[in-house]
């Protein structure tokens, strides 16, 4: 089940600050403060936070 892009942007937000996706690459995300210790560990692979970007 998808979520409706409505909700899946209020997901987000509260997530994350800022994604920044080039190249179908996530090349920067901040998280809010709320997530930032949980998902900052190094031993994280962010780029699976993603979907792979639609052309």
């Amino acid at each position: 089940m998808k979520a409706k892009d409505d909700n899946r942007r209020l997901m987000n937000q509260s997530f994350f600050k800022k994604i920044l996706i080039g190249n179908g690459n996530l090349e920067e995300v901040e998280y809010t403060d709320l997530f930032a210790d949980i998902f900052s560990g190094d031993g994280l692979n962010k780029s699976n936070l993603v979907g792979s970007a639609v052309s």
